[in-house]
């Protein structure tokens, strides 16, 4: 069965597509020209480009990070050396991510003459991260899995973020 994982967000989305034990393909689709554009239009644009690579690889199973008020919590530096948090929009960070999950449901209605089970599943951060809290610890388990993934062509983590979704999904279907 086919798996695709998504990572959904306003400025970009990583996403994974799983076959079989294998990791197929992965990505990052970044909205165009981000800083300039808007939230809800950055939020169908990267939602245009997920319904392709759902069209293309036409998965069986879906499984979706749905933010909550916690996630964005990020720190950064600034130039003065002073550790400062990073502000977000969870407004937009929640719109993007059901912008992008509408998206995908209706390529798979579009695609399915006939409703058989919903395949999408979405998951709280919190749910699937409780074993691997830090990002940078899920891209080197992304990489150590597979050897196609490379960390430094993944700098926030979104893709892995993706590929350890899928894989955080079978486990739990295992112990069903």
């Amino acid at each position: 069965m086919i798996y695709m994982g998504v990572d959904p967000g306003s400025q970009k989305a990583g996403w994974a597509i799983k076959d079989d034990g294998v990791l197929i393909n992965h990505g990052i689709i970044k909205a165009r020209r981000a800083s300039k554009t808007r939230y809800d239009e950055r939020s169908e644009d990267i939602a245009d480009r997920l319904q392709y690579i759902f069209w293309k690889y036409l998965p069986g199973v879906v499984v979706v990070e749905i933010p909550n008020k916690t996630q964005s919590k990020r720190k950064y530096t600034t130039k003065a050396g002073e550790v400062r948090d990073r502000p977000t929009n969870m407004t937009q960070h929640i719109y993007a991510s059901g912008v992008q999950v509408r998206a995908l449901r209706e390529a798979w209605f579009d695609d399915s003459t006939t409703y058989v089970r919903d395949i999408f599943n979405c998951v709280m951060p919190c749910t699937w991260t409780a074993k691997c809290r830090k990002k940078i610890a899920r891209q080197e388990k992304a990489a150590e899995l597979y050897p196609q993934y490379d960390p430094a062509t993944d700098k926030g983590g979104d893709a892995s973020d993706a590929i350890m979704l899928i894989e955080w999904f079978q486990e739990q279907e295992k112990q069903k």
